[in-house]
């Protein structure tokens, strides 16, 4: 989103709520619920084709709240999302380097 929207809106009302409700949620919207039904798609289809015996990320972090392990869920949370910033970051490098025009 351009910052350049919220600087304009500013410059109307000084109301950051008003802002924020109407410039900033409705642009971003589409990526919020793309976001919500992507990690809800996630966490059931691991469900559903998880082996028993056998755990995923996902499903230990959902385990582990249920059980109120915050600690524990604060750390593994960390580490998904660093495997998540690695994934994305390799990927994105290999996108630039593949679209790179010279």
């Amino acid at each position: 989103m351009n910052p350049r929207l919220e600087e304009a809106a500013f410059l109307v009302t000084n109301n950051c709520f008003k802002v924020i409700g109407k410039i900033v949620l409705p642009l971003i919207r589409s990526g919020l619920l793309a976001a919500f039904f992507i990690g809800f798609i996630d966490l059931g289809t691991t469900l559903l084709i998880m082996p028993p015996g056998k755990t995923t990320l996902p499903v230990k972090i959902y385990n582990l709240m249920h059980y109120g392990a915050e600690q524990m869920v604060a750390a593994l949370c960390l580490v998904l999302i660093g495997i998540i910033l690695v994934f994305s970051g390799t990927f994105y490098m290999a996108y630039k380097k593949v679209t790179k025009t010279n």
